[in-house]
């Protein structure tokens, strides 16, 4: 008979499996009955086609015994060289700033925590799922042009060519606005001693709701009075100053003085 074989990966790796095919050996006249194997590191195996690890890197010399149906055998051999150990996996992670962005405003990615364990990581690719060409870089801005929720992923390769890929999801809101505080007063010029009603029930939220109501009545930085209406008597003549505060359901806060 005639023995023949191939292996792949052609420069395995320490512990990495490497087949071992010999269906190419042949017989002229008759079929091969038995095919054997010793891989030079002490180890041996029978089949057409086996699997096998190499504990260490060197050069081992594998042969393979063929033997007919007639009991005739042939041996060939080839020199293998094993390279370093099987490559770990790099470790993707990231981190953003702020948590809570809201539209248009600039997010910081942050990549660079991620680890590969037997080397380093060459690459750092960005995909921020909203349409936009990925970018690269171990920190890296980015805009949101809408609200919604993003998944973004970070794809890190190490120095081997292996791969992993962290994912989270973003909110982006909208931008908030402040509420507006409006306030009049009957009558508009009270005497001493008469009672002024003061009403605060035009001011407004463009996006949300008002929650608190807050008045300075004399000026004095203290808050007197916390509802969106109320009465006040001011027993002396003279001009008297008064504030009113208001506070949205985002906590913003707007101030109107008279």
């Amino acid at each position: 008979p005639v023995a023949a074989f191939t292996f792949t990966p052609t420069i395995p790796l320490v512990n990495g499996w490497v087949q071992f095919n010999a269906s190419a050996s042949s017989d002229p006249d008759g079929s091969i009955a038995n095919y054997a194997w010793n891989f030079g590191d002490g180890s041996t195996d029978i089949g057409s086609v086996v699997w096998h690890t190499f504990s260490g890197a060197g050069i081992y010399v594998v042969t393979l015994t063929v033997t007919d149906d007639d009991g005739a055998a042939n041996t060939i051999t080839q020199t293998i060289q094993v390279g370093g150990s099987v490559n770990s996996a790099p470790t993707a992670s990231f981190s953003y700033l702020p948590a809570s962005p809201t539209i248009g405003e600039w997010v910081r990615f942050d990549g660079a925590g991620s680890t590969d364990s037997d080397g380093s990581i060459s690459s750092h690719q960005w995909s921020f799922g909203d349409g936009t060409v990925p970018v690269s870089g171990p920190v890296v801005y980015h805009q949101f042009t809408g609200p919604g929720t993003y998944v973004v992923s970070l794809t890190v390769t190490d120095d081997d060519g292996a791969t992993d890929t962290a994912v989270q999801s973003i909110g982006v809101g909208m931008v908030q606005q402040a509420p507006v505080a409006l306030f009049t007063f009957v009558p508009v010029a009270p005497a001493a001693g008469q009672s002024v009603f003061f009403n605060a029930s035009a001011s407004y939220d463009p996006d949300g709701a008002i929650v608190s109501y807050a008045w300075d009545l004399d000026g004095n930085g203290v808050d007197d009075a916390f509802a969106p209406t109320m009465n006040a008597t001011y027993n002396s003549p003279g001009v008297a100053m008064v504030r009113l505060t208001v506070i949205d359901n985002d906590g913003l806060s707007s101030t109107s003085t008279q």
